[in-house]
């Protein structure tokens, strides 16, 4: 009998305990790390007794992932509602900076007392969800240096309570460490105490860490000044934001996606497909304004559709998070990781389990095929590499007979494919690339313009419209160029614009003045505001093939 007390002893945990964690976590968070090398040297904070218990040896950034986790799964057994769990982890910090109580007392507008008295409520909740059911803990993580964390950690600094003061931290931390990895973002105003930013920055690697391990997605914090009505039914909040994305009412997006970012914290409020059909919209409006924030929502959805019982909904939401990652990694610049995440993204394609989604992985297929090889022409590597992707790309459109997406999308990848390895994108014009390699051009821009002509919808019309622009400038063609910013200034005033592709047309016009002087008499490019376009958020410099002309090199 004694015996067994003694195991039982050693495997309960007291609401002391969690405090104790607590307390361990958060100056684990707020200690410099440093890096050598591509490693991130293990922590100085010493770790309480409950430690040698719960997770001996273990790095308390894996615990800290592991542990955030492990208590969203399993926060119903303790009777934890989801904004005293996110409580919990704004003062123990999970990847930003701890809150303090008496910022936190602040903002909610109560006293310090009742923030603590709520928090120890908390300990005694997880103590409850650890004793019964156990996290299994280990140092299990990729490299946490990979682009991919670094610039999932920079989107994190968006949604957090000083997103100035931790993007700062994080750009300083690139530029120090990995110079060439560091997120190329339109910059905004930065924390004005340089010493602040720097001593900010040597707390980034634990964060880094922590989002190695793929920590769950943190919900939105509390709408403030608005007059227009919250809904808390999940299902009536994510209806009414898929019937504003569907609608294009892009002036509703950023409230309603945090009305509904709310109102299904997780799995728990309305299942685990109503969970991951928000994720994906919330993926897809980021995504359209090239937000950062997008990289959120698509790892949150990867990691969660995992978890599905269902082979065919699993494969398929795995595959296309997985391409919504290197989609945002492609737009930031770091083509070597989207790359590399797309031909992931294509291997679940071939080996995945789809049942009656098969269409729709073979359509999502064809598009990371195409991404692929949009991808290794901004690469400039082999044109055969990429004509290979291509070739495979029509193998696939070939069972999809009558998707007009993917009529579209091919016609436009192949154009994109010549286009790009027959000019200089270092001066915007012709290359000397052979007869044949021009004839292939010129079938794929008639084929290219003639399928966007057949299919107009507002996001391919001023596809054709940027392209034409690009083709005007190799050209140095004022009179065509001219023209087609006339169609691209009509279909965004009488069908639709999207403000990345406004951005992207007023970049090309702007960067090739000097290539063609007349282009400095059109007014601005008309879309370029919109949600989530704030500084900060979004890419440095406009994405897209052949954008900007670097002369002299």
């Amino acid at each position: 009998m004694a015996i067994e007390n003694d195991v039982e002893s050693s495997r309960s945990i007291s609401a002391d305990d969690v405090k104790a964690l607590r307390f361990y976590l958060r100056d684990d968070m707020r200690t410099p790390r440093t890096v050598q090398g591509r490693r991130i040297l293990p922590s100085t904070t010493p770790p309480p007794e409950v430690i040698e218990r719960l997770a001996p040896g273990v790095d308390p950034a894996h615990l800290r992932a592991t542990l955030a986790r492990h208590l969203v799964r399993f926060r119903l057994s303790g009777g934890l509602a989801s904004e005293d769990l996110w409580l919990w982890w704004d003062a123990t910090g999970l990847t930003s900076d701890p809150v303090s109580v008496t910022r936190i007392a602040e903002e909610a507008g109560v006293t310090r007392r009742t923030v603590e008295r709520r928090l120890d409520a908390v300990d005694a909740s997880i103590a409850l969800i650890l004793t019964v059911k156990r996290p299994l803990f280990a140092n299990t993580a990729g490299d946490p240096l990979r682009a991919t964390n670094l610039l999932a950690l920079r989107a994190e600094a968006v949604g957090a309570i000083e997103p100035e003061r931790d993007a700062a931290a994080v750009d300083a931390f690139a530029v120090r460490t990995l110079p060439h990895e560091a997120p190329q973002i339109r910059s905004a105003s930065l924390p004005r105490d340089k010493d602040k930013r720097y001593r900010d920055s040597w707390r980034v690697p634990s964060r880094l860490l922590t989002m190695a391990g793929q920590p769950p997605l943190r919900p939105s914090r509390p709408i403030a000044g608005t007059g227009l009505t919250l809904t808390n039914d999940p299902h009536d909040a994510l209806r009414q934001l898929t019937e504003a994305y569907a609608a294009g009412r892009a002036n509703l997006y950023e409230f309603l996606l945090l009305q509904a970012d709310r109102a299904i914290p997780d799995i728990h409020v309305a299942g685990p497909l109503v969970r991951l059909a928000l994720l994906e919209i919330a993926y897809a409006i980021t995504r359209d304004a090239e937000n950062i924030v997008a990289l959120r929502y698509a790892r949150a959805w990867e990691a969660e559709a995992a978890a599905l019982r269902s082979p065919g909904e699993r494969d398929l939401a795995v595959l296309r998070a997985r391409a919504g990652q290197a989609h945002i990694c492609q737009i930031f610049g770091w083509l070597d990781s989207a790359n590399e995440l797309y031909r992931s993204a294509a291997q679940v394609a071939v080996t995945g389990e789809f049942g009656h989604h098969r269409r729709a992985a073979m359509i999502a297929l064809h598009d990371v095929l195409g991404q692929i090889a949009l991808t290794e022409t901004l690469l400039g590597r082999r044109r055969e590499t990429a004509m290979v992707v291509l070739d495979r790309m029509a193998r696939v459109a070939d069972g999809l007979a009558g998707v007009i997406e993917v009529e579209f999308t091919l016609a436009r990848r192949r154009f994109e494919v010549e286009f790009g390895f027959s000019t200089s994108k270092h001066t915007l014009s012709p290359l000397p690339v052979g007869r044949a390699h021009d004839r292939s051009l010129l079938r794929a821009q008639d084929e290219f313009f003639a399928v966007a002509a057949v299919h107009p919808s507002a996001n391919r019309l001023l596809a054709a419209a940027d392209l034409g622009m690009a083709w005007a400038i190799r050209e140095r063609d004022q009179e065509a160029g001219k023209a087609h910013f006339a169609r691209f200034t009509h279909v965004s005033e009488h069908i639709g614009s999207f403000a990345n592709l406004s951005y992207r047309m007023q970049s090309r016009i702007r960067s090739a003045v000097g290539l063609l002087p007349d282009l400095a008499e059109l007014p601005e490019v008309p879309g370029l505001a919109g949600p989530w376009r704030g500084p900060g958020q979004v890419p440095s410099t406009a994405t897209g093939l052949l954008v900007y002309p670097r002369p002299g090199r």
